[in-house]
């Protein structure tokens, strides 16, 4: 890991330094495998709003998980919140196949006000849907965006990863934690 987290600095080092440095960062981090990450396209289905490709707690929350224009990139992001007393919190989540034993970055923005705390999470299923391993980490209160960076190997088992991001059930009434560009990228 720590060679790997040396080769990330020098690929953003060289990312500044030329032109051509856009190909080896692309060879560093290998190309997003979560399609829709900066929450940019969206569908509304029978007055449920949700961006493609993801689950949100709308299912089954109303009001917990909304599309919004304060966005790290582009025009949209996500916003997860507690509207009420009743228990119901933000959550958007979506599953990706992976390649078992190999090695993944994830990294995301998030905006996260004093008193509310985000969380993401991963969870590795194998072929027949058994759970084998969980990472999750909380998301402090942030100035603007923040930029979460983690990198983990996938169980040798694994063939598919829930990546989620969630706010914590601390309240009610509890809105401003977004989530923008995230990115989940095998390692070579």
């Amino acid at each position: 890991m720590k060679i790997f987290l040396r080769y990330k600095k020098i690929c953003w080092l060289l990312l500044g330094t030329t032109f051509n440095s856009w190909l080896i960062l692309g060879m560093c981090y290998g190309e997003n495998i979560l399609s829709n990450s900066s929450f940019e396209i969206w569908h509304d289905t029978l007055g449920l709003s949700a961006p493609n490709g993801w689950v949100t707690s709308e299912l089954y929350n109303s009001s917990t998980a909304v599309r919004t224009t304060h966005a790290h990139t582009g025009t949209y992001a996500i916003q997860l919140g507690v509207p009420s007393q009743d228990g119901a919190v933000g959550g958007v989540g979506r599953f990706v196949n992976i390649v078992g034993g190999s090695n993944y970055t994830l990294n995301l923005y998030y905006d996260c006000p004093e008193g509310v705390k985000g969380y993401v999470a991963i969870a590795q299923f194998d072929e027949s849907d058994s759970v084998l391993h969980i990472v999750s980490s909380y998301l402090g209160p942030s100035a603007g965006y923040s930029l979460f960076d983690t990198t983990f190997t996938a169980h040798e088992n694994a063939a598919k990863f829930w990546v989620g991001c969630n706010i914590s059930a601390e309240g009610d009434g509890m809105w401003g934690i977004y989530y923008d560009d995230i990115g989940l990228y095998r390692i070579p």
